[in-house]
């Protein structure tokens, strides 16, 4: 093989473990591969040394980032351009991932190595065989690849306890038979999965009793078996934004402190009983559907429950073109989006017909038609009713639908 045959052969690996197309001379390789491993290149790199040409100082630094690339490669032996394009080649034919500089043969040993804060940045198509615990802050940029697993458990098992300590993952497809990630009481974790599909869950997300973080869904498609996102007491923010999660079990379960905003997004579920699970621990606690579809789909026993709200607290927003097929659940009473007809013990705010807040207390009730001066309050039973009556308001029944209008 001739040299300009050599160079080009470096140049076609290079290219392929890069992923870019352009037709590479010296120093397009240079600076290609430079980019690939995070070396900062600078004009002082290729001036040559003492008895050095300029083409061997350039090909003294490629063999450098050569070797930069590939960690488990003889780090300072010499290399010919028969050795270069072999180790390239390696690189881009064996390694799994890289972090930086540095590539792995395994997404298992790039993780491992990783420090807090590295981005792990997957090159193929990987088989993980085990799941992984994580105590540090890891961004996973996915690349287009594919995560296939052969276990059954948690994919990501967060144990990091510093606030801001996070996982991203990023334009990946993942099929797994378990759940992507876990944070379990006493931890914190901020969680991003963006541009990402998931098939084969039983679960999606995981924030148990006592977790902190927020949890950001952007562009998501997600399809599982059971519970897909289960946020328990703690405090959590989460949004889904443009995403479709699609659920056996309940698509929702929300028992934390913080909001819940769905935008622009299709949540799904076929269980007979609830799509989302609204379990809000407080007044000031909200769920946001904007511009969204919530459907349940169940067809045992007629229309299933589109929103669960069993404790009559917090407010659920509706706003844009949000679309609720199924009804809604507050107090254990089933009433459609419009009707309101039920009855339970409390109080409730209504503002323009898209934004219902149920409040415990008539101070938590007269605190929310004062933010909202177009609101309208009710008393859900005869005793909020005598409540009401007795700090002074009128209270007269709406036209015998079951709750009473407090002036």
């Amino acid at each position: 093989m001739s040299v300009n045959e050599k160079m080009t052969a470096i140049a076609d690996a290079i290219r392929a473990c890069t992923g870019k197309t352009d037709k590479l001379g010296l120093d397009g390789m240079i600076k290609d591969l430079a980019e690939f491993v995070g070396f900062e290149l600078l004009p002082e790199h290729t001036v040559p040394g003492e008895g050095q040409t300029k083409l061997d100082r350039k090909l003294t630094v490629l063999a450098y980032l050569i070797r930069n690339s590939v960690p488990d490669m003889a780090w300072f032996q010499q290399l010919s351009l028969n050795r270069m394009r072999h180790h390239i080649n390696t690189c881009h034919s064996f390694a799994e991932a890289r972090v930086g500089m540095l590539c792995y043969r395994t997404l298992g040993a790039a993780l491992s190595n990783a420090k807090d804060g590295d981005t792990v940045t997957l090159l193929k198509d990987v088989v993980l065989g085990a799941g992984v615990v994580l105590e540090k802050s890891i961004a996973i940029e996915g690349n287009g690849h594919r995560i296939k697993t052969t276990f059954n458990n948690y994919l990501f098992d967060l144990k990091t306890t510093n606030e801001g300590a996070f996982l991203k993952l990023m334009n990946v497809d993942v099929t797994h038979s378990h759940m992507v990630a876990n944070v379990d009481s006493g931890y914190y974790a901020d969680i991003t999965i963006e541009n990402a599909t998931f098939t084969g869950l039983y679960h999606f997300v995981y924030f148990r009793g006592g977790s902190a973080g927020f949890l950001k869904i952007n562009k998501v498609t997600a399809d599982m078996g059971g519970t897909a996102i289960c946020v328990l007491s703690g405090s959590n923010d989460v949004s889904i934004i443009d995403s479709t999660i699609t659920a056996a079990g309940h698509a929702v379960q929300v028992e934390h402190s913080g909001s819940t905003v769905i935008e622009g997004s299709t949540v799904q579920s076929s269980q007979k009983d609830f799509t989302i699970v609204y379990r809000a621990p407080d007044s000031a606690t909200t769920l946001t559907i904007k511009n969204s579809t919530v459907e349940n789909n169940s067809t045992d026993d007629g229309l299933g429950v589109a929103i669960f709200a069993p404790y009559g607290r917090g407010g659920v927003i509706l706003s844009g073109d949000a679309f609720l097929t199924g009804k809604i659940d507050m107090l254990s009473k089933v009433f459609s989006t419009l009707d309101f007809d039920y009855s339970g013990y409390g109080f409730m705010v209504r503002n323009d017909g898209t934004c219902f807040y149920f409040c415990e207390t008539l101070g938590d009730a007269i605190s929310k038609c004062e933010q909202y001066d177009a609101a309208i309050m009710y008393a859900i039973t005869e005793s909020a009713k005598t409540v009401a009556e007795n700090a002074g308001y009128s209270v007269v029944l709406d036209g015998g639908i079951g709750y009473y209008i407090i002036s």
